[in-house]
């Protein structure tokens, strides 16, 4: 179901999530808002949001409503065009060679008598690689009182200070990163200006589907208006014209016959945002010395599904991700202008009984995502990819915590101190394993935390049962503090007999659970890398 935000909402929402995500929790409970298909208003949004971020979303807006309904709002008219130009050059000799290509992008608006800037954004191209994406500028439509249509200094300035104001930063992103004003694509329209149709070339925003957004701005900085055209018409042109010359350039002032229009398909899917993608697995009852590969412990996992918000982001996109089953559904609304992108959610996910760990993180979660028939996608995520990204940054015994981190003791173990002596006994044949696990044994960078983590050390004997090391203060799993062991932890291994214990191939274990009960480090320790105290 996709959430009903009333305007002012969508307004507030849009601003808020360019500051900060919304937590799982803050998701949650603006689905709740949403049940028996209620329209959620600013007031009732506001209840959920962080007061220090709310603020700095109305600062970012201005919620000025006392011009938003009392004006005429730019609008599209009609659809916009989407145009792959293949050029071709006629040479004098009449042969045909291929000139390059051209990707005009059309688009006609009727303008806000008001507006004193407009500002074009790609809904379907958004920055790379960040947790919060903004969508790509295209282009800035700015009035001029000039009686010529052509700016003053005077009008530069103006618009210089009207970008810093209205924060169009803030809002749409530019590859070129900050440049001047004058640098950016400006198209420049009389104050009485009434519509417009812009025309833009080798734009590589663009894509065939790709939707814009208009962002309408007064001279004092408010924003007035948004408005976005989806679904535009997309046509696959080629066109002829004569060599300009003696170059290798069309000379486009000279065509040869008509251009030809070739109607094509959206195959271009959306952009998605594979961070919002979470697996919860957490465990209930695992025995101790449980590790990944443990047999049937299914019934014990919880496992569930979790979709975050803005996984995608372009108007009219929907999807769904699927793991083990169960599926997840999610969209984006046709006329999401402030970019609030597609709704959350949460499913559990039955997990068959004879099921280890292991096989559950070596799931697949399926995601597939379009906007029409013709560009939807699919791709897999593996679940042991999505599950330690919440563990980045930690590292065990020296090395970064991953599925499977398996690892046998060496020289090269950090954080780990071993010794063996023997115990005395009738036989002589005792031995006893001493273990120090220093603060060195969990490193952190990044603000990771450990805090829940547990360390169990033990054996296993020869009918493949689990004996548990003494602890020095009990005989239950070590418990890590945030920032590590926090104290040196010591633990005993007692072997009655040491023939026995030279017959197990790794006698000792150290078996770290995270904070959900799930084993996701073992250091394995044989006798023979085990010297004498």
């Amino acid at each position: 179901m996709a959430i009903n935000l009333n305007h002012d909402a969508q307004r507030l929402l849009g601003a808020y999530q360019q500051i900060s995500d919304l937590t799982p929790a803050q998701e949650q409970q603006l689905q709740a808002l949403t049940e028996g298909d209620k329209q959620v208003c600013r007031a009732d949004l506001e209840k959920i949001l962080d007061a220090g971020c709310l603020a700095k979303a109305h600062d970012l807006i201005k919620c000025d409503h006392r011009h938003d309904d009392a004006v005429f709002k730019t609008a599209f008219v009609g659809r916009p065009k989407v145009v792959k130009e293949n050029v071709q050059i006629q040479r004098p000799n009449r042969t045909v060679v291929g000139g390059g290509r051209r990707d005009p992008y059309y688009a006609k608006m009727e303008l806000n008598p008001n507006s004193a800037m407009e500002v074009l954004v790609s809904g379907s191209k958004f920055e790379p690689n960040v947790d919060r994406p903004r969508p790509r500028l295209m282009k800035i439509v700015a009035r001029t009182e000039a009686k010529d249509g052509q700016p003053t200094d005077q009008d530069w300035a103006n618009l210089d200070k009207l970008i810093k104001e209205s924060r169009v930063a803030k809002l749409a992103w530019n590859p070129a990163g900050e440049v001047p004003t004058r640098d950016l694509d400006i198209h420049w329209v009389g104050a009485k200006t009434a519509s417009i149709e812009t025309k833009d070339i080798n734009e590589p925003e663009f894509d065939f589907g790709s939707s814009i957004v208009n962002f309408s701005y007064r001279k004092d900085g408010v924003e007035l208006s948004r408005a976005n055209a989806v679904d535009p018409e997309n046509i696959q042109r080629t066109t002829t014209y004569m060599q300009l010359g003696n170059t290798n350039q069309p000379d486009l002032t000279r065509p040869v016959g008509a251009p030809r229009d070739q109607p094509v398909n959206d195959q271009t899917p959306p952009e998605t945002w594979d961070k919002k993608i979470g697996v919860e697995i957490r465990a209930k009852n695992l025995p101790r010395g449980a590790w990944v590969s443990t047999p049937n412990v299914g019934a014990e996992l919880d496992v569930n599904l979790r979709l975050g918000s803005r996984w995608l982001m372009e108007a009219g996109a929907s999807g769904t991700v699927t793991l083990l089953g169960k599926a997840l559904a999610t969209e984006v609304k046709k006329d999401d202008v402030y970019f609030n992108g597609s709704h959350s959610g949460i499913t559990g996910v039955p997990v068959p009984e004879n099921y280890n760990i292991s096989q559950v993180l070596g799931q697949s979660v399926t995601k597939r995502f379009g906007r029409v028939q013709t560009d939807t996608q699919q791709a897999n995520i593996n679940v042991q990819s999505l599950y330690f990204a919440q563990h980045a940054g930690i590292t065990v015994a020296g090395a970064q915590l991953s599925h499977m981190s398996d690892r046998a003791f060496s020289a090269e173990t950090v954080g780990i101190e071993a010794t063996k002596r023997p115990i005395k006994d009738a036989e002589q044949n005792g031995l006893a394993i001493d273990l120090k696990l220093t603060p060195e044994f969990f490193g952190l960078e990044n603000g990771a935390s450990v805090k829940g983590f547990t360390v169990d050390v033990g054996y296993r004997d020869a009918a493949g049962e689990w004996q548990p090391a003494l602890h020095q203060d009990s005989h239950e799993l070590y418990k890590a503090g945030p920032k590590g062991c926090g104290r040196e932890a010591e633990f005993t291994v007692n072997f009655a007999e040491f023939p026995q214990a030279r017959q197990l191939a790794h006698p000792v274990e150290i078996i770290v659970r995270d904070n959900n009960n799930i084993p996701v480090a073992r250091v394995q320790i044989p006798l023979d890398k085990v010297d004498w105290a």
